[in-house]
């Protein structure tokens, strides 16, 4: 594909970091984000695999802590452990939803809540408010690790996954 098309198709915003990083050079330009697409790709398997891992430890570990199967909903609503809490005020919107299209199942509530959400439940209010244990899902995280280095670490994960789902440069920074 000839450059100024390429620019013109993907926008010259979008392809200036690439061409600055390559010097001005075009046809390095264009490799560059190639391999960011390639490189998107192949994390983006990684990344899938650690969001459904991570949403699946901490329903397990809710389920037993509040000993509920359906922990999302009741500890939701008034006199729950999470209601006031922006966390929510996320699960009641999305419950509301499947609720009026008659498709409520906790398993398809846990599908439908984001990343974000499942790492904002290591933001210290929700960590507080779910009992100040959720980062025991974490078996093998070095002697001493707080909630605090957990949630950094996870907010991290985060701003990657995003940078590779909504299709910007993750090689440059």
């Amino acid at each position: 594909m000839k450059y100024l098309a390429f620019e013109q198709l993907l926008s010259p915003a979008r392809i200036g970091r690439f061409y600055r990083a390559m010097n001005q050079d075009r046809q390095k330009t264009i490799l560059l984000y190639r391999y960011n697409i390639y490189l998107s790709q192949r994390m983006f398997g990684v990344m899938h695999i650690f969001e459904v891992a991570l949403r699946n430890k901490i329903d397990a570990h809710y389920k037993a802590h509040f000993q509920q199967n359906d922990w999302f909903v009741h500890q939701s609503q008034n006199g729950g452990a999470f209601h006031g809490l922006r966390s929510a005020s996320i699960i009641e919107a999305h419950y509301q939803k499947l609720i009026a299209r008659n498709q409520y199942t906790h398993d398809r509530l846990i599908s439908e809540l984001s990343f974000g959400f499942w790492t904002t439940l290591f933001d210290r209010p929700q960590f507080r408010a779910g009992g100040q244990k959720i980062h025991s899902i974490f078996t093998d995280r070095p002697v001493g690790t707080k909630q605090k280095t957990i949630n950094q670490e996870l907010d991290k994960i985060r701003q990657f996954r995003n940078r590779i789902a909504h299709h910007q440069p993750f090689c440059l920074i």
